[in-house]
């Protein structure tokens, strides 16, 4: 009988090595990740509430299933079929995993075209309203996410803690980017209607 020694990836061998701190992460994350994140993502909404004033009269939902995030939308005015609302999007984690690949990102959420039959049509009147050089600044369009951004949370590591500040105020410029061209969705919204 040969003495062979099997040798797992450098990746694999990390985690095995390290196998007790990875899973109280992902139990912590588990236990207290979700909860947390809604408490901070009320703290986003609340911040934002403080530096957009404009804000303030707009609806919100802070969902913490599918999604994990906060939709801002003008009422019913941006309601385009039963239900869903074309809205500024801000999403922390889909299915609440924040040790996915997926980032957090920050958007202006448009329903599936195969939910909404103008979604196209919407989307081109959008496009031909939208300042020049509006679209360079954004990530090349979703099928449910026209304009978005990605709001990485490894960008706000700061030797060993997380920059909520920082994170925050990069998601503040996003949306206060896309609560400016409220008025170019709203006459977007209204031309595709009739």
């Amino acid at each position: 009988m040969t003495n062979e020694t099997f040798n797992f990836s450098p990746r694999v061998e990390l985690i095995l090595a390290n196998l007790k701190t990875v899973r109280n992460i992902k139990h912590a994350l588990d236990e207290d990740g979700q909860e947390n994140f809604k408490k901070f993502l009320e703290h986003i909404n609340n911040e934002l509430n403080k530096r957009l004033p404009e804000l303030q009269s707009w609806k919100y939902e802070i969902c913490t299933n599918k999604y994990m995030g906060i939709y801002y939308y003008l009422g019913d005015d941006w309601k385009v079929i039963k239900d869903d609302y074309i809205c500024i999007f801000v999403e922390l984690a889909y299915n609440s995993e924040i040790l996915d690949d997926d980032d957090p990102w920050v958007g202006l959420y448009v329903p599936q075209p195969e939910d909404w039959k103008q979604s196209k049509k919407f989307t081109e009147e959008l496009n031909k309203k939208l300042p020049k050089g509006f679209i360079k600044y954004w990530e090349k369009p979703d099928s449910d996410a026209l304009l978005w951004q990605w709001v990485k949370f490894e960008d706000y590591e700061k030797e060993g803690y997380f920059d909520t500040s920082g994170f925050v105020d990069k998601v503040e410029e996003l949306v206060s980017k896309l609560v400016k061209i409220k008025d170019i969705i709203n006459s977007s919204i209204k031309k595709v209607r009739r």
